[in-house]
């Protein structure tokens, strides 16, 4: 008997073609051309990526994405006190607000779509906290906390 692969009706299996084969052959050789060889020797699983906290490269990363993202946020203050000429203290609740509300929306929504729970917590969340300083963060601050404003701004057409 024949372990995995193709088994026709009568239980042969099919033999491929000098066409086939040679199709594959020139496939694996533009590819090569145009991405190198492939190196088999490294491991590229996800295992030895969470087996420290982490790399010093991935901690260079964590520390850029945060103070470029306090700089962002200060930046964001400072334009939006001088152009809407409100208090500072609420401008400054709008986006500590909206920061933290879009952290955790950022952060669902990540989780949702596959990334690790607890084995990469710390990377998610400064995805969300990155995120969340280019997205929620002016919104919260131009809108406040009417959610007309926030369904009109986030649709297609006015809030009913």
């Amino acid at each position: 008997a024949m372990r995995g692969g193709l088994t026709l009706l009568d239980g042969s299996s099919p033999q491929p073609s000098l066409v086939d084969s040679a199709r594959g052959f020139a496939i694996g050789i533009i590819a090569a051309s145009i991405f190198g060889d492939v190196d088999t020797s490294k491991d590229l699983s996800q295992d030895r990526f969470h087996s420290v906290f982490a790399t010093p490269l991935e901690l260079h990363l964590h520390f850029t994405a945060v103070v470029s993202s306090a700089i962002i946020n200060v930046i964001l203050f400072a334009s939006l006190a001088l152009f809407f000429r409100q208090p500072p203290l609420t401008l400054l609740k709008r986006q500590c607000s909206g920061l933290a509300a879009g952290c955790v929306s950022w952060h669902v929504l990540a989780v949702l779509f596959g990334a690790p729970v607890v084995d990469a917590f710390h990377k998610t969340l400064v995805f969300a906290l990155f995120m969340s300083t280019l997205t929620a963060a002016p919104l919260a601050c131009a809108l406040g906390a009417r959610l007309e404003g926030w369904c009109a701004a986030l649709s297609s057409g006015p809030a009913a």
